[in-house]
């Protein structure tokens, strides 16, 4: 039982809980922290006390809000921080200190940027922009499969049951991707990363990702007769469910051009969406190559962006398809006079099946016969010019 007092006594308020260490969401200038707790009952100011640990003389900040921010500190220094209610009204007396919370100083680096998450068959690989702070000597990259309501986002990091706590990964360098592995498939994980140096972090950076163990491929031809149909297949690893509902089903290709132009593969650029069969392990889909004026060979990339439920997106996932023109000429050589008398010049003549609409080059080799090497000059290709045919 809790002694309220006698009637019409202040009452004490009740001591703040959940002190914390977030690192600052901006840069405050130099090395600082951030420290938050939970609101108390009646209380209307908070004073907060820190000094250097684990000893040092104690500084005092007074505040209206359940956070305050800690400035001019030492980078990589500890600090201890405790925190009391206080009632300006004098309704409630105030309470006592929470007890002492260690932090660590830094100064504010730039974070990573573009985290992406893909899954693996039982793990997630990470990849992200690097952080434009300079001096940067790493990433710190953390996960959990706790839900964020029993294990924060600014949780500290301990031990190694993710489903308990914050993981960190054990890395060196400066490599801005991360391969997390020994995950349990189906599962749904919380990771996170920031930047560090020997004085300095940055905030974390967050994303979710599921391990799966089935995933769909991509396969297709790599060439394509100019006019013709490129025909690519996504091949499941398992069936699909007989009960899957039609979105559950759906892939999503990405086209994207090469060395084509739009109307080379009849405006099929960008997203195209598909939905594989209940029960089926392959689904197919068709690009149309148009006919142009040009000679020239021409590229386009097919690629996976979106598996179906329940599946990645393994590997391969992506296809090049070069897209062959059958407009060449075709090229015949003539020499005139044939034969020559010696000393006199010899006219080599390419001639083309029909006019190039490209100007071309034609590498030539000259080949010895029962002549000696100082019997004739130097040829190494003849240029015919765009329209000609010879």
């Amino acid at each position: 039982m809790v002694d309220a007092g006698p009637v019409g006594a202040a009452h004490k308020l009740a001591a703040p809980s959940n002190v914390r260490h977030v690192f600052p969401f901006r840069d405050l200038g130099g090395a600082a922290g951030r420290v938050t707790w939970d609101a108390v009952t009646g209380a209307n100011r908070y004073t907060v006390q820190y000094r250097e640990s684990p000893s040092g003389s104690t500084l005092q900040i007074t505040t209206a809000n359940t956070f305050t921010n800690i400035g001019s500190l030492t980078a990589g220094q500890a600090y201890l921080v405790q925190v009391r209610a206080e009632d300006s009204t004098s309704t409630h007396t105030q309470s006592d200190y929470s007890d002492w919370v260690t932090f660590n100083a830094w100064v504010h680096l730039n974070d990573p940027t573009n985290l992406a998450v893909s899954a693996g068959d039982e793990a997630l690989s990470l990849s992200w922009t690097a952080s434009t702070s300079s001096g940067v000597s790493g990433y710190d990259v953390h996960y959990t499969s706790a839900a964020s309501s029993s294990v924060p986002n600014g949780a500290a990091a301990s031990g190694s049951d993710a489903s308990a706590a914050w993981v960190a990964v054990t890395r060196t360098g400066t490599t801005a991707s991360q391969t997390i592995s020994s995950l349990s498939n189906g599962t749904t994980y919380r990771v996170r990363v920031r930047t560090k140096s020997s004085t300095g972090r940055s905030g974390w950076v967050h994303g979710t990702g599921s391990p799966l163990a089935e995933s769909v491929t991509l396969s297709g031809p790599t060439t394509v007769a100019e006019g013709q149909s490129a025909v690519v297949t996504i091949t499941a690893s398992t069936a699909i469910s007989g009960t899957a509902d039609v979105d559950d089903r759906a892939v999503q290709l990405l086209s994207a051009l090469g060395s084509a132009e739009s109307a080379d593969v009849a405006d099929q650029v960008g997203g195209v969406e598909l939905f594989m069969a209940q029960g089926a392990t392959e689904a197919t889909f068709e690009f149309t190559t148009n006919q142009d004026v040009d000679q020239d060979d021409e590229t386009f990339t097919v690629s996976i962006s979106t598996a179906p439920t329940g599946f990645r997106v393994g590997s391969p996932s992506s296809v090049t398809v070069t897209i062959v023109d059958d407009d060449k000429p075709s090229v015949s050589l003539s020499a005139s006079p044939n034969p020559v008398p010696e000393g006199n010049p010899v006219t080599i003549t390419a001639q083309l099946s029909h006019p190039t609409v490209n100007a071309l080059e034609i590498p030539v080799r000259l080949t010895a016969g029962t002549a000696e090497s100082g019997d004739y000059g130097a040829l190494s290709e003849i240029t015919v010019a765009a329209g000609a045919s010879s």
